[in-house]
């Protein structure tokens, strides 16, 4: 089910009849750019289908907890994982102790989204900070500052953390378990940047 936006269903509809119940899990609170997506494709995927479709979030861990739940379903093609590339792609390079095996546990259907990552500044940033370059200057100005936001483990986190080494800053990462949380905390000016 990986991708860098979740997994979409690729079967027909015949597959399912009108009374049974298709439950997309989300490793992640709603809100988010993941959770968003996954209910655009249920509503979709509901007319489509006949079938009733519903998106159960699961947050938690970077997405870790939604994987367990999905590994440990009833292997009927009723429980599906959508989620973030990182989960499937990045996380097994980096725990050493998963409670799944991406290759062996889940079985890819489809790449719903591809997405951009970005540098996002908010009010606590002073509006003089205009270009990356004032940033990383205002940065090394005031390093009590030097925080960014998004979930860890994620391929944001990675970003941010290749973007301080290569900026010569020493950005430390505030963890969230989703980005929904990250941008709001950005726009009340609790963190000063987000990379999502």
């Amino acid at each position: 089910m990986a991708g860098l936006g979740g997994a979409v269903l690729s079967v027909s509809s015949r597959a399912w009849s009108h009374n049974q119940t298709v439950t997309l899990i989300v490793g992640y609170p709603p809100g988010g750019a993941t959770d968003l997506l996954a209910r655009t494709l249920a509503e979709n995927l509901q007319k489509q289908l006949g079938a009733t479709v519903i998106v159960m979030n699961k947050p938690g861990a970077g997405g870790r907890i939604a994987a367990e739940y999905v590994k440990n379903a009833k292997p009927d093609g009723m429980t599906l994982l959508f989620t973030t590339s990182s989960l499937l792609v990045i996380y097994p390079h980096i725990y050493q102790n998963l409670s799944y095996d991406p290759l062996r546990d889940f079985a890819p259907v489809s790449i719903a989204a591809r997405s951009v990552l970005c540098l996002s500044v908010g009010p606590s940033v002073p509006s003089s900070v205009r270009t990356v370059a004032d940033y990383v200057a205002w940065v090394k100005a005031n390093p009590q500052m030097a925080t960014f936001g998004t979930v860890s483990g994620t391929a944001p986190h990675f970003v941010g953390l290749l973007f301080s080494r290569a900026a010569g800053l020493d950005l430390k990462l505030v963890p969230y378990k989703g980005g929904a949380q990250a941008m709001t905390d950005l726009m009340g000016g609790h963190i000063p940047v987000t990379v999502s």
